[in-house]
């Protein structure tokens, strides 16, 4: 009344706006706006592909071609407010592997880190696609990859904190070949 706006006009805003994930509708609690705000944890609809393992290695070719340039910014424009978060992130990844402990939800962290220090709007965008592959890798993964990943993410964090543009890209493109490789020869062993 207030407004002056019918009813159905309400509805349909609202429902707009749960479409675009800003507000959700919580059984009795009503309409609150949601954590992310108008980013869905799974814009590209991964969870229906049926294809796991193929789309694990998609998103790892689509990761080479982004990550290593995302890298290579985040050297550019790291501050260090930035640094000094991204290699505490690096620290509980590696403590977590060295625990046994699951550690994509720290990994993820420390790669959407690495996007943020980028200080690209666009580019944390991509985050959830970034956050996809890697939750879909561990998923395959084994001691060796986390070992592997331990000491590729650590190249790439001392590129960035150095400001080194060029060593953060080719950290990052070793990272994710590393990564490639121990896959597809996992995936590979399984076929035969």
């Amino acid at each position: 009344q207030a407004l002056n706006v019918g009813r159905s006009t309400i509805r349909e805003a609202i429902r707009i706006l749960v479409s675009r994930n800003v507000v959700q509708i919580m059984r009795g609690r009503g309409t609150v706006v949601t954590n992310k705000p108008g980013l869905a944890d799974d814009p590209l609809g991964y969870q229906f592909v049926r294809d796991k393992e193929q789309l694990v290695v998609d998103l790892l070719e689509i990761r080479l071609i982004v990550e290593p340039r995302i890298a290579g910014l985040a050297a550019m424009r790291a501050t260090d407010e930035d640094i000094v978060r991204m290699r505490a992130l690096a620290d509980e990844f590696e403590q977590q592997v060295a625990h046994g402990r699951q550690n994509a939800a720290k990994d993820v962290e420390l790669h959407a880190c690495i996007a943020q220090c980028s200080h690209n709007e666009v580019i944390t965008s991509l985050i959830p696609i970034i956050n996809q592959s890697i939750y879909s890798f561990s998923e395959l993964a084994d001691g060796r990859i986390f070992q592997d990943s331990i000491d590729t993410h650590r190249a790439v964090v001392e590129a960035i904190a150095s400001h080194d543009a060029h060593t953060a890209e080719t950290a990052m493109t070793r990272h994710i070949l590393s990564n490639q490789r121990l896959i597809e020869q996992k995936l590979t062993k399984k076929s035969t």
